[in-house]
């Protein structure tokens, strides 16, 4: 899975990183998600996604949330500056999900961009 727009810095992803884009498919992210939850018994996993393709990382996290019961959801929104060769730059709205089985990941379960399992 390959994202849109990659900066310098990024580097590699993470094995619990999912980066979404507007080519590919939900039913592939949904797939590889909850392999990472259910198979790999991996507790936290980070879904990211950048300029069109954020409507499709929701409608995935949004789906995965009822597939898999329990997630604890943490909405981030990172600045994320994007120039080619350092000449010119432009932003670039990027959204950050990180869903979790447990919730002390980020102990700010008050604070906005929290959401709280769903109820069954």
């Amino acid at each position: 899975m390959e994202v849109a727009i990659r900066s310098e810095e990024e580097g590699q992803r993470e094995e619990n990183e999912v980066r979404i884009t507007t080519s590919g498919k939900v039913h592939n992210y949904l797939r590889y998600a909850t392999t990472l939850l259910n198979e790999k018994k991996i507790n936290t996993i980070k879904l990211s996604a950048a300029g069109s393709a954020i409507n499709k990382c929701i409608s995935v996290v949004e789906i995965l949330k009822r597939q898999v019961p329990q997630l604890h959801q943490w909405n981030l929104v990172p600045s994320n500056k994007n120039g080619l060769y350092g000449t010119s730059s432009r932003h670039v709205s990027c959204l950050s999900v990180v869903l979790s089985r447990s919730s002390n990941i980020y102990p700010q379960t008050d604070e906005h961009g929290y959401q709280a399992p769903q109820s069954q």
